[in-house]
């Protein structure tokens, strides 16, 4: 395997899922990678600077998807990869994999996400390898200390096998798509009682079903 970085393209620097999966991910591997945050890359002063650490090496992109796109900081790092590549006049040789996670139950909500990174790799002339798309995104903190029980089980051995693949330099034969096992009806139930909880933990319960831009009639 060429040397790996990974960029947690997650806005949030700590506690985020994204962070949860890189973790649990470089637990299978056998040379600790690059990990590099999106909030920080976007301000480098020196550009160029991240595009010579990425040559010859496999890119591995962590990120949530936000509303069926990319995280504002990680648009940003790869709107800098892109130009800084296209002035290049030898392309490096960049094998890109992704892993994205959303809210909602169902991973096909991640599809034109990974179809926006494999745009962004024919762009830089960057080989994509393949995609993760996990569904609950959120449901991996539940059961990051018990990987091997409950309904994120087949989640963790997605990324398992994910880790595996990398290491043996293999793309994937196609994206792969997969979401807790549990009913739609109760990942409801836990996802309004889970917010519930927290505005009354903050004391906005009584803000849950406002409608501040109602218009009358």
């Amino acid at each position: 395997m060429n040397k790996l970085t990974i960029i947690n393209g997650s806005p949030k620097p700590k506690s985020s899922v994204s962070k949860t999966i890189i973790d649990y991910f470089c637990g299978f591997l056998t040379e600790t990678p690059t990990v590099l945050q999106a909030t920080k890359l976007i301000k480098q002063e020196n550009p160029t600077e991240l595009i010579d650490s990425l040559a010859n090496t496999t890119l591995l992109l962590v990120f949530p998807l936000y509303i069926d796109s990319l995280p504002a900081p990680l648009i940003k790092v790869l709107n800098i990869i892109e130009e800084q590549t296209r002035k290049l006049p030898n392309k490096p040789i960049v094998k890109v994999y992704t892993i994205v996670n959303c809210g909602f139950l169902e991973a096909q909500h991640n599809f034109l996400a990974l179809k926006i990174i494999e745009h962004f790799c024919c762009s830089c002339g960057y080989l994509f390898q393949g995609g993760l798309a996990i569904g609950s995104g959120a449901i991996l903190m539940d059961y990051r200390n018990a990987p091997n029980k409950g309904p994120a089980t087949a989640i963790y051995q997605a990324i398992e096998n994910l880790a595996r693949k990398i290491t043996s330099d293999q793309p994937l034969p196609e994206d792969i798509f997969v979401s807790p096992k549990m009913p739609r009806w109760l990942y409801i139930l836990g996802g309004n009682y889970g917010w519930k909880s927290i505005a009354k933990k903050r004391g906005t319960k009584n803000s849950l079903n406002a409608q501040p831009h109602k218009t009358n009639g």
